[in-house]
């Protein structure tokens, strides 16, 4: 990118999602570039409180703006003419859009699902060539699903036909969308993926430009903020994830229970951090340990920049912690997805399949709670 004057339009729906943004534009930063645009939000982000005035304040400092999302609805009519009029971009895609080096607009988005071709068009009339579609970092989702695999849990989910048949027609949609323009774009060198894996002929490995910036990212909230550590000094650190709860399923508690019997064997002090999203930590009261419930709302990775001692080891099944405790601070993760029956979780037991294998170079997944005993005691001495 040749261009020092970038304009950037940026959509955000979660804080692993800023995150990885305020990285790429400390890289655009470091790099020289000066930066204007927008960033958007959704309604329910703001509702819901997931930014921080902090956290949107952030981001000016870039000369970005803040604007709230629109949603609109178009008539049944209109509905058949974008698709008539998509069907024509599509092929045109494949005839207009080739590679350029000197990009002076941005589009950063969480994942394809976001690429719309009426945006893509608007940009083209507006930049020609001259744009990029940047791709941030979501989580284990940006490894495990594509958008087919997230409208295949929705499709799961829910129980009425009609949402099913509005799931299904995303799906098409989504088909022909990755079959015509995102191959298009990916052929013209469109798409950056600021991933903070990247593939290798072994498997997924640390994609150290990318962790160099999030790693500064961490450490930069982590001295704006109050934050207990001192509980994740030298224990065993349980992640959990909402998805049992939501299921009604008791398989992690079993799970932890077992994990507790051989820190207290170990003497090892065993520490569980819920995850937001869980409404009932009365699950959790049976089972010998700690509950984090200071740090509930702080992303995991925030309080291990700021923790002078970290834990021995982080257990969980399939969260996005497992593998940012690994890559960023160096400790050892481990998956428990063979000490359950993943065939009883759906959508989800699949995850976590695909998980353990795409992330074997990261997270080891022991498969009997002997093997995990003896992988503990071996941290701990």
């Amino acid at each position: 990118m040749n261009n020092k004057n970038m304009v950037i339009n940026a959509f955000i729906d979660s804080v692993l999602h800023l995150i990885a943004l305020r990285a790429y534009l400390k890289k655009l930063f470091h790099e020289g570039y000066t930066i204007n645009g927008t960033v958007s939000i959704t309604k329910i982000a703001v509702i819901n409180k997931t930014f921080s005035d902090e956290d949107l304040d952030s981001l000016s400092k870039y000369g970005l703006k803040i604007v709230i999302k629109e949603n609109k609805k178009n008539t049944l009519l209109k509905k058949y003419f974008i698709i008539y009029l998509n069907l024509v971009y599509y092929c045109l895609c494949h005839i207009f859009i080739k590679k350029n080096d000197n990009i002076s607009f941005l589009l950063i988005l969480p994942s394809q699902f976001f690429i719309n071709i009426s945006e893509i068009i608007q940009i083209y009339r507006k930049y020609g060539n001259h744009f990029k579609i940047v791709l941030l970092e979501e989580g284990v989702g940006s490894y495990i699903r594509n958008a087919i695999r997230w409208l295949s849990r929705g499709f799961e989910k829910t129980k009425y036909i009609k949402h099913k048949i509005i799931l299904l027609r995303k799906e098409m949609r989504y088909f022909i969308k990755y079959k015509f323009l995102i191959r298009a774009l990916e052929k013209s060198n469109k798409i950056e993926n600021f991933y903070i894996l990247e593939n290798s002929k072994s498997g997924f490995i640390p994609n150290k430009i990318v962790c160099k910036y999030f790693y500064e990212v961490f450490k930069e909230l982590a001295s704006k903020m109050d934050i207990n550590s001192d509980l994740y000094n030298n224990v065993v650190l349980i992640n959990t994830q909402p998805f049992f709860e939501e299921m009604d399923s008791n398989q992690d508690i079993d799970c932890y229970k077992n994990i507790a019997e051989i820190c207290r064997y170990l003497n090892i002090k065993l520490v569980l951090k819920p995850h937001p999203r869980e409404k009932n930590l009365e699950r959790y009261s049976n089972i010998n340990l700690v509950i984090d419930r200071s740090n509930n709302s702080i992303a995991q990775e925030i309080i291990l920049a700021k923790a002078k001692e970290k834990p021995l080891a982080i257990v969980g099944f399939f969260s996005t912690t497992l593998v940012t405790s690994k890559i960023f601070f160096d400790i050892p993760a481990i998956s428990l997805g063979n000490l359950i029956d993943v065939s009883k979780l759906s959508f989800y037991g699949n995850d976590i399949k695909n998980f353990m294998t795409v992330f074997k170079n990261v997270v080891s997944s022991p498969k009997t709670f002997d093997e995990l005993r003896t992988t503990l005691k071996n941290q701990y001495l």
